[in-house]
């Protein structure tokens, strides 16, 4: 995630800027505003002076589309004093400052791309601060080059950059983590039914009820549905049933869903040999598997890598090759690749994972608890998430209907009349500062903020290597 660095003092002395005893975060802290006007509507923290916004599109989500002003601020570090220049690559009027003095200015619509004046950089930390005006009309771009004594034009690197955060950027950026966990735990689904927007992660699905029976296990879905967090620390499904009842609730569920049976082809669910385990070993090495998942073999806990210690209690025979073939058959949004392997390298690496798994628990469905089970599902809001055939009979307030003061009730606490979706004081904090804004950031997508978010919910640094971990 971020890193940490500290610097002492914030005088400029001499022409060196000391910064006092506190914490700075790594990045740009960055500002958007309307042009021509000085509120600012949006905070955020950015790796490098660098931005594109199509025409016609927002700029943030918390803006609506239209001309803006983008100002970053921070703190430039270097291993050692050198001369610079600097030139942006512009669609809109640039200035750039530099320990407190101008170093280039671009004006708008200016074909020019002239390197500033020649500058000393100081070993250790320099202040810069770099203002960006879009254009009225057309794509708004910013990229921003130094020039190194006797050297060619290169683009700034994405390290070195720090800031101080204050208020103003973390008030926003809490609004930005609340809006990601309104998105990502699909809130949309039960309070703003029916809602289409830009925003893609409004029409997130979930795993469908249609043939469930044949792909999981009754037992894994009972215990799951009772307690998901239990079983995988990170799950975004929330607790549906609470008391006394609760789980004879998720048992009668689970009965319904494992009645919801249908013909599977292959891959057969024959027991892998020891030639296929060994190979399947190699291929869970050679896929970098243990960037998400510890294996079967290991005991140690990690609650950011889910163990694949129980796909024995979760897939009947068989399914769990027919999964890894194609994981988002019957889920869109799973987070689980799809690697393209063969029906054969699918096998091997079932039986190399079923060969070290735990051995599930025997129990099977009581027949007599399906109909309870179905009328369960269709009351307690699983169709929301989950498509199936049935009537859904859940209803619950709408957003505008729930004022930023409640925000801290219900749902996201641990009522005993709602899901329980074990959000910490801190999420909750986050969701009830997104509460206070127009909310309107939901109708609007972004591709910078959306592929942000997504490489970090995807674990994409893990095979990818580290982009350190920015948000937004």
């Amino acid at each position: 995630m971020f890193g940490r660095l500290l610097y002492f003092g914030m005088l400029l002395l001499g022409g060196v800027l000391i910064v006092s005893a506190q914490e700075v975060k790594e990045g740009l802290r960055v500002t958007f505003s309307p042009k021509g006007e000085s509120k600012v509507l949006d905070a955020v923290v950015l790796p490098n002076v660098r931005l594109y916004v199509p025409a016609g599109e927002a700029a943030t989500p918390l803006m609506k589309p239209g001309p803006f002003t983008a100002t970053w601020s921070g703190f430039l570090t270097l291993e050692m004093r050198s001369q610079y220049a600097f030139q942006a690559e512009s669609s809109g009027a640039v200035k750039v400052d530099l320990n407190g003095s101008t170093v280039l200015e671009v004006a708008e619509g200016s074909k020019e791309v002239t390197p500033g004046k020649v500058v000393r950089l100081n070993k250790g930390t320099n202040q810069i601060t770099v203002v960006f005006t879009a254009p009225a009309s057309g794509d708004a771009f910013l990229r921003l080059y130094w020039i190194p004594k006797d050297a060619l034009p290169t683009p700034l690197p994405d390290v070195g950059f720090n800031h101080l955060p204050d208020a103003e950027l973390l008030q926003h950026l809490a609004i930005h983590q609340g809006r990601g966990l309104f998105l990502e735990h699909r809130c949309g689904k039960c309070h703003l039914p029916g809602m289409m927007g830009d925003t893609a992660e409004l029409q997130m699905d979930a795993p469908t009820f249609s043939g469930i029976g044949s792909r999981r296990n009754f037992a894994w879905m009972r215990d799951w549905i009772l307690d998901p967090k239990k079983q995988r620390a990170t799950a975004r499904m929330p607790r549906i049933f609470h008391g006394p009842e609760a789980a004879a609730d998720a048992t009668a569920v689970a009965a319904y869903l494992a009645s919801l049976k249908v013909e599977s082809g292959s891959p057969s669910g024959t027991k892998g040999t020891a030639e296929q385990i060994e190979s399947g070993k190699k291929r869970f090495e050679a896929l970098h598997c243990a960037a998400c998942h510890t294996s079967p073999e290991e005991s140690q806990v990690d609650v950011a890598r889910p163990s694949l210690a129980h796909v024995r209690a979760k897939f009947p025979e068989g399914e769990l090759a027919r999964f890894i073939l194609k994981p988002e058959a019957h889920y869109a949004w799973t987070r689980m690749p799809r690697f393209k392997l063969s029906e054969a390298q699918a096998a091997e690496l079932a039986a190399y994972l079923e060969s070290k798994a735990v051995e599930p628990a025997t129990a099977s469905a009581d027949a007599g608890l399906v109909e309870k089970g179905r009328k369960l599902v269709q009351s307690s809001g699983c169709i929301n998430c989950h498509t199936a055939e049935l009537e859904n009979q859940f209803k619950t307030k709408a957003l505008a209907d729930i004022p930023a003061s409640r925000w801290n009730q219900g749902c996201v606490t641990k009522s005993e009349k709602s899901p329980h979706f074990g959000f910490s004081p801190e999420q909750v904090k986050a969701l009830v500062a997104f509460a206070e804004t127009d909310r309107e950031s939901l109708s609007r997508h972004v591709d910078r903020e959306f592929a942000s978010r997504q490489s970090l919910n995807l674990r994409c640094v893990e095979c990818h290597g580290k982009f350190e971990g920015f948000p937004h």
